[in-house]
């Protein structure tokens, strides 16, 4: 894990931003983003791929703290949109999301190519 973590998220050019919600010096949850070009209107967008706050500091304000924290940096940025994938079934993350003010996006498609699939592809050029 630490090598992973070493070799392909946390280097500057990953792309990746890793984002620590910290209470009294212990991470209680993080946030990993990334800035995408292009976005509407020649600006660019937050993709937040991951959004995860520790089980009992869950309902406490963390999620929404990290939420905002992102929110102000594309705000800050002029970046357009902010956006994040869900599990359809997990209610409360659902309920979280919508206190935000989010919006399901139904105009697109999300499409994906993995396994002995992405080995077919590849090979086709």
């Amino acid at each position: 894990m630490g090598e992973y973590l070493g070799d392909r998220v946390l280097p500057v050019k990953s792309g990746t931003q890793v984002l620590k919600a910290l209470l009294n010096g212990t991470t209680v949850g993080f946030a990993c983003v990334s800035i995408l070009y292009p976005a509407p209107k020649f600006s660019g967008q937050i993709f937040i791929k991951e959004l995860f706050v520790k089980s009992e500091f869950r309902s406490s304000g963390i999620g929404q703290k990290l939420m905002a924290f992102i929110a102000k940096s594309a705000v800050g940025n002029h970046y357009e949109r902010l956006d994040w994938l869900s599990v359809e079934f997990d209610y409360r993350a659902q309920k979280f999301y919508y206190s935000l003010g989010s919006n399901i996006v139904t105009d697109v498609v999300y499409r994906r190519v993995f396994g002995e699939n992405l080995k077919v592809l590849a090979g086709k050029y």
